[in-house]
Parts: structure tokens; C-alpha cells; sequence
């Protein structure tokens, strides 16, 4: 038996060479390798800084890099609506967790972004699930200083989707997409 039912891996780059992209897809390969769950769900498109969908989406990307890692291919999921970890969030819930009925679920990203991404998903998903987040060491390369730039940027837009988000009751993911401009599911 295993102890989630999905791992979740966020999406940050189509960049596959990317060292975030590449840290947060081997710690989701890490725990699918230690039968934390028996399936990975990539998640994301592309950042919503773009202005039109990149021929491969992150979860695209993810997955190469996964199968040329050899990991299975029938444990993998794609999400690629997303373009941002609200987004993540709310395209995981209603395309995989709920029509599947999967309620516990480790969640990976990077360091830096984890505390972010698990309150997101918290609110997203609501007080039925379970969430654990593990995450991605940040990339030896940064320096302190773009570390702490990170770090404050992550902590600011935490603040900021708090307040944007203050209205909507956990688990109200009609409300969330509204948030996101997108009809309700």
C-alpha cells in the first residue's frame, strides 16, 4: 500500500536544463522510486509571462525527461492547463484527484516555493485532502544573494495570493476559477 495516491510535481520551465525544472522533477522521481505513491502527475503549461502556449508544456517536458530516466510511463499524468501554481491547484483537483477519487497527495517543488504551493493547494483543494509537500534543494548555482531574492519574492506573492484569495472558502474551486478567469467546472 502506498502512502499517497499521487505525487505532484509543479512545473517551472520547458526548459528541461533548467536546474529548478530538473531538481523538482528528480525529487518526484525520488519518492515514485521509494513507492511513496504508484503514479506522478506533472503539472503545468507555461508560465503565464508568455504570450502563447509553447509547442511542448512543462508537464511535456517533465515527462521526457522522466521516460529518459526510465521511469514508467504508465505511472505518469500530464496536467497542462496551467500557468501558474493556482492554476496547478485547481487543473490537478478537477482533472485527476477528484474525478479519481485521491485525496492524499505529496506535493513537490522547490524549496523556496514549497510554503507557497502548499497553502495554494490547501485552499484549493480543500479540507478533504491531505497534502505533504517535499521539496527540491534550490540550485547549488544561486548565489546568497538570488537565493534571498527567491526567498522575498516567494514570501511577497504568498502575502499577495492570501489576500486575493480571502474570499473564497477552502475547497471552492468555483470560486479559485473565477480568480483564474476561467468558467467554473
Amino acid at each position: 500500500m502506498h502512502e499517497f495516491d499521487a505525487i505532484v510535481v509543479l512545473g517551472h520551465s520547458t526548459d528541461i536544463d533548467n536546474p529548478v525544472t530538473r531538481g523538482r522533477i528528480d525529487r518526484g522521481l525520488e519518492l515514485l522510486e521509494q513507492k511513496l505513491a504508484s503514479r506522478i502527475i506533472m503539472s503545468g503549461c507555461c508560465s503565464m509571462k508568455l504570450d502563447c502556449r509553447p509547442r511542448l508544456t512543462e508537464a511535456k517536458v517533465m515527462r521526457a525527461y522522466a521516460l529518459a530516466r526510465r521511469a514508467d510511463a504508465n505511472a505518469m499524468l500530464l496536467e497542462e492547463e496551467s500557468a501558474d501554481t493556482l492554476g496547478n491547484a485547481y487543473y490537478t483537483k478537477l482533472r485527476h484527484l477528484e474525478p479519481c477519487g485521491w485525496l492524499n497527495v505529496a506535493l513537490v517543488t522547490t524549496d523556496i516555493h514549497s510554503e507557497r504551493a502548499a497553502w495554494i493547494f490547501r485552499k484549493v483543494l480543500g479540507p478533504g485532502f491531505r497534502i505533504r509537500s517535499y521539496a527540491a534543494e534550490s540550485p547549488p548555482s544561486w548565489s546568497a544573494d538570488e537565493r534571498a531574492r527567491h526567498i522575498e519574492r516567494n514570501r511577497q506573492l504568498l502575502q499577495a495570493t492570501r489576500a486575493l484569495l480571502s474570499d473564497v472558502d477552502d475547497g471552492d474551486h468555483d470560486a479559485v476559477a473565477r480568480h483564474l478567469g476561467v468558467a467554473p467546472a
